[in-house]
């Protein structure tokens, strides 16, 4: 199986059309790495909570990156590269889950409150704080470890000697091949997030609508990816995922604060009882832990509606299947496409949050490449989606600028079949 990889890059390195694959891939990895790599300083010293933020959000692309480029690098390399990016990210979303619970309060804290309540929910927010505090040795040991074994360096080093090779290379843009290898990664997790729709239907099956928010997360990662290829074609598709995974990730944070509040709860009168023999005292802790999980409980409630009717007006407008039929133009994809060891690896990373609540930006784990634009905010709180013609026009212009990157022998030659075939 090595063998067989190594013989394809290798194979990918002769020709010029997959040679442009390799330049995208070259390009995507080496930025995130250095994104990565610049806040590592900052995320050890702790003294701001955004290198957390966008340490996990370069972590989380450089894997996407890893999975659709996979074919580029050696298998060893890849499985060296993939664990330890995973290793810090679970340690930065341990941290960064602590940073957004932590904010949330103190912004729930700052609202005016009967005295009553304050008691509890401060006690909360003083063991979130000592939890995030415990965190932080961990995030520092996981920055080490990363640093000893040379990965960054070395994903640097790969992609400077694919960029070197290809200074003469003429790819000024994506070939029809490399259109192909997106498209067959967009279409596999645009298969995996469908097969979960119906989870919608079951909105307090918790566990079902975080898988859904994992396939939407990355099939917008899959798909920003691709984008670098066909220039913004794809923005729409990409607002519609990151619409949903939005509001999913802030239902999913609903979720774990109820999770959160029974532990707490559990713990507070198990120390009552062993301090003073009798949980009385936790009648001055409930009221603020009962006010916050009502609080949870109708946000959650709002929420589903919101990504209800987001998920209808969606279906309204044809979203997905203008997506399906660019993918068609653009790599002549089959109807059905058999799901091959890209979703056996797929299962093995460990899921992520990515969610945010939507009224709070601090909260979300996503950073907004340079120009991308977000999705309109409706009076109801909903998502606004652009025009159906918008989705229409970036398949129709997917398919144009399919033929325009041709190189000019492959437009003679794809012409002279066309002509033949009339």
């Amino acid at each position: 199986m090595i063998e067989t990889v190594e013989k394809h890059t290798l194979l990918a390195a002769k020709h010029p059309m997959d040679a442009v694959y390799e330049v995208l891939a070259a390009l995507y990895i080496r930025r995130q790495a250095k994104q990565l790599g610049k806040q590592l300083p900052g995320v050890c010293h702790a003294e701001d909570t955004e290198y957390i933020h966008r340490a996990r959000v370069a972590s989380r692309r450089l894997r996407a990156a890893l999975r659709v480029f996979g074919d580029c690098f050696g298998k060893r390399t890849l499985q060296r590269w993939r664990r330890h990016i995973r290793r810090l990210a679970r340690q930065l979303g341990d941290a960064r889950d602590a940073d957004v619970q932590i904010q949330f309060l103190c912004g729930f804290l700052s609202q005016p409150l009967e005295p009553s309540v304050c008691r509890g929910l401060s006690r909360l927010l003083a063991e979130l704080e000592r939890r995030r505090e415990r965190l932080q040795p961990r995030v520092a040991r996981a920055v080490k470890v990363l640093r000893r074994s040379g990965v960054l360096e070395e994903m640097l080093s790969r992609t400077k000697k694919v960029l070197d090779r290809a200074n003469n290379a003429d790819a000024d843009g994506a070939t029809p091949e490399a259109l192909v290898q997106f498209a067959r990664h967009i279409r596999i997790r645009l298969d995996e997030f469908l097969a979960l729709q119906d989870s919608l239907q079951e909105p307090d099956d918790a566990e079902r609508l975080h898988s859904l928010r994992i396939a939407a997360k990355r099939l917008r990662y899959t798909l920003e990816i691709a984008r670098s290829a066909n220039q913004g074609n794809l923005q729409p598709f990409i607002e519609a995922a990151k619409g949903l995974q939005t509001l999913l990730g802030e239902i999913h944070d609903c979720d774990v604060w109820q999770a959160e509040l029974e532990s707490f709860q559990a713990a507070q009168r198990k120390r009552m009882l062993r301090i003073y023999g009798s949980d009385r005292p936790m009648a001055q802790i409930e009221p603020g832990i009962e006010l916050l999980r009502q609080d949870r409980c109708r946000r959650r409630q709002e929420l589903v509606q919101q990504v209800t009717a987001f998920w209808q007006q969606l279906e309204q407008q044809g979203t997905w299947q203008a997506l399906l039929k660019l993918l068609e133009e653009l790599s002549s994809l089959p109807a059905a496409v058999p799901v091959d060891t890209e979703t056996s690896i797929a299962r093995v990373v460990a899921p992520a949050d990515d969610g945010a609540p939507v009224c709070q930006p601090a909260v979300c784990d996503s950073i907004e490449p340079n120009g991308a634009k977000g999705l309109k905010v409706r009076g109801d709180g909903g998502r606004q989606l652009p025009p159906e013609s918008t989705l229409a026009e970036a398949a129709a212009a997917a398919k144009h600028q399919a033929q325009d990157l041709m190189p000019p022998h492959a437009r003679r030659k794809r012409a002279a079949a066309v002509n033949s075939a009339n």
